[in-house]
Formats: structure tokens, C-alpha cells, sequence
């Protein structure tokens, strides 16, 4: 909101990318990594974020995972958690870009799965094509800052390997999911 000095702060956007029709009637799910951490520069300091979105309902997941991949199976259960949270029980359409440590997740995920998934991986580097899911790892960033710097102004600051900011990320998401209404009125909790 203009009137919260947090969200001015640190809420800038940049230019927005053209939606894409879904080619088909199954369930896209949108994947891709985000990194936060307590200092520009700092790589000791690094939270690894994976950041999923449902096509359909436009709602948001985030989990902190241990690294880029499948993390030794954390992040496979964590990303189909997701996926049956936003309400998906049958086959559905993993979509992320064509980075390696994705092509495993994506993977291996998809085997996790009882039900059909397909995969498609955008071309690396080709941010354009793999757009909803850049646009959702905006939105994460910008709703951890928000929270994190409204918190740390009553509270004691706190870095990326507190025991807090995996909360804090999975709370971004779901401040996300449940009070950012949408153009045909609905939350993507309500979708």
C-alpha cells in the first residue's frame, strides 16, 4: 500500500512480460530458484528459496531448501506438497527453465508423483519464456523484504540462517495466496 513506508521501500517492480495462452487443459505448475541473503555479495550468508506457482489459481508456494536440485529429497516432497495444496490430485504440467539443477528437481519430482506429469523446460538464460515463474520469484522477494523489514523495525534484526526466515518465506507466500486480489476479484486462496 502507498501509505506503508515498507511496501515503498521495498516493493519496486520491473517492467512486466507478456502472459502466454496455456496450451492445453492440465494444470501448469511454475517453478524457479530465489536467493536471499544478509549482504549483496555475501555467498557464506545465502538462503537457496524455491518458488512455485499454479498457473491457474495464480497461487504462490516458497520453501527454503538446503541447495539448488533435488536436495536430497527435502525439496521433492516440499514442491508436491505444493502441488496438492493448490488442489492438484491428477495429472498436471511442470514447467521451469533449463538449468540442470531444475531439469533434476523437475525429475525427480515428477517420479515422486503417483500421478501423470509432464515436464517442459524453457531454454536457459531465456528469462521471457519462463516469465510466470520470474514474476513469481519477484513477488516472493518483494513480500520477504516487506515482512522482514516490518518485523525487524519491533523486533531484533535477524539474518537468512535465523530460525525464523523459513517461516517468514512460507508466511510471504501465503500473505500472497490469501489477500492479493486478482483481476476477476478472487484471492488465489479463494481460486
Amino acid at each position: 500500500k502507498s501509505w506503508c513506508k515498507h511496501c515503498v521501500a521495498n516493493a519496486a517492480n520491473a517492467p512486466g512480460h507478456h502472459p502466454r495462452a496455456p496450451i492445453s487443459d492440465v494444470p501448469e505448475v511454475h517453478c524457479d530458484y530465489a536467493f536471499f541473503r544478509d549482504r549483496r555479495g555475501d555467498k557464506e550468508n545465502t538462503a537457496t528459496v524455491l518458488v512455485v506457482k499454479d498457473r491457474g489459481s495464480k497461487a504462490f508456494g516458497a520453501i527454503v531448501v538446503p541447495k539448488k536440485g533435488t536436495g536430497d529429497g527435502f525439496a521433492v516432497k516440499q514442491f508436491d506438497r505444493e502441488i496438492r495444496r493448490f488442489g492438484h490430485r491428477g495429472a498436471i504440467t511442470l514447467r521451469g527453465d533449463g538449468e540442470m539443477a531444475v531439469k533434476d528437481l523437475l525429475d525427480c519430482v515428477a517420479s515422486y508423483r503417483v500421478q501423470k506429469t509432464n515436464i517442459e523446460h524453457t531454454p536457459v538464460g531465456d528469462s521471457r519464456a519462463n516469465g510466470l515463474a520470474e514474476r513469481a520469484v519477484q513477488s516472493i522477494e518483494k513480500q520477504v523484504r516487506i515482512i522482514k523489514s516490518s518485523t525487524e523495525e519491533v523486533m531484533a534484526k535477524f539474518g537468512v540462517k535465523h530460525a525464523a526466515f523459513p517461516w517468514l518465506v512460507m508466511h510471504a507466500a501465503d500473505v500472497l495466496n490469501k489477500f492479493l486480489v486478482g483481476d476477476d476479484g478472487l484471492t488465489p486462496y479463494e481460486k
